[in-house]
């Protein structure tokens, strides 16, 4: 998301058809501010459990990075480097 912006109720349409693509995370598509907006359901953008597999891999992953860092995961490892 780089912005939130307010769209008028009447500036919304339903969501268009992508030829078979699933459109169910879609609430429509609203018009603000000259530009073209798609309004994201965010019930339906992701699952309970693809927010839990996520929420797992990243901790997998920092803990890796964490335990693979010469400085245990505290500092950057160019901050250990002798000047």
């Amino acid at each position: 998301m780089s912005e939130v912006v307010t769209v008028a109720t009447d500036e919304i349409e339903p969501p268009p058809s992508f030829g078979g693509v699933p459109t169910d995370f879609l609430l429509g598509i609203g018009k603000a501010q000259g530009r073209v907006r798609m309004l994201l359901d965010i019930d339906h953008v992701l699952t309970d459990t693809e927010i839990r597999d996520t929420i797992e891999a990243r901790d997998a992953t920092s803990e890796t990075i964490d335990a693979s860092c010469p400085t245990g995961g505290g500092e950057r490892p160019t901050d250990a480097l002798p000047s």
